[in-house]
């Protein structure tokens, strides 16, 4: 009886170490990403929405969905590292590039007012992001 006690206190000891390991990874996993993931990279993807603005007023509309289509890209080379750092923000982020995307490249002939709007919401919600990183 008391052997099997003493098993048993030693796995519930093991399985709290074991958890607490893997909680602290979690979070020193979200530290590294948020480390790894820097204002720069953030200043980069904002520095390109001034290019689909202007196709937009330009009424190049090709030009516009081509620059978007690079964005988005860009935005897929850091998304993970966002989603690590703050899965919400990266959520609104992707959000406001539904929005983009819906005025820009899936309307037949985009609203270059609705277009603006979204594409600044966007900005407002990659500065905002950009805003919490070093």
């Amino acid at each position: 009886m008391a052997k099997r006690l003493m098993t048993a206190v030693l796995m519930g000891m093991l399985l709290l170490v074991l958890v607490n390991c893997g909680a602290s990874d979690v979070a020193t996993t979200a530290s590294q990403a948020a480390d790894e993931l820097s204002k720069a990279s953030i200043s980069g993807l904002t520095a390109q929405l001034p290019s689909i603005e202007t196709a937009v007023d330009a009424g190049n509309t090709a030009e516009a969905r081509t620059a978007f289509t690079t964005f988005i890209a860009a935005w897929d080379a850091i998304k993970q590292e966002a989603k690590a750092a703050a899965p919400e923000a990266a959520g609104t982020i992707q959000t406001a590039m539904d929005g983009v995307k819906a005025a820009l490249i899936d309307a037949p002939t985009p609203n270059a007012a609705d277009v603006k709007t979204a594409l600044g919401d966007l900005e407002t919600q990659l500065n905002t992001f950009g805003g919490t990183l070093k």
